[in-house]
């Protein structure tokens, strides 16, 4: 669905904005929509794996900061490897890896 919007965006964005040939204009259409479809997926997919990390990395630094671990640097390194289990855990329920 989301590959579908940025289709029509990039048609829409074409025809709208090139003052060419209408057969010029269809094609430069055709290939900016792909390109944005393309492009949609791409950000959808990293948007959710980001989710993943910051998700995970808050829910580990927050049971760090429950069990008294809340100093700067172990803060740091517990919100990192939360984040990276929250991501891998994202990757692997949705199939991505």
């Amino acid at each position: 669905m989301v590959g579908v919007l940025g289709f029509v965006l990039g048609v829409g964005l074409a025809t709208r904005y090139f003052m060419a040939q209408r057969s010029l204009r269809s094609s430069l259409g055709l290939v900016l929509g792909v390109v944005f479809a393309v492009l949609a997926i791409f950000v959808e997919t990293t948007a959710i794996l980001l989710a993943g990390f910051l998700g995970g990395g808050y829910v580990l630094l927050t049971l760090a900061t429950q069990l008294g671990i809340d100093t700067g640097t172990l803060s740091v390194i517990a919100f990192v490897v939360g984040g990276i289990i929250g991501l891998l855990l994202i990757a692997f329920l949705l199939d991505w890896l």
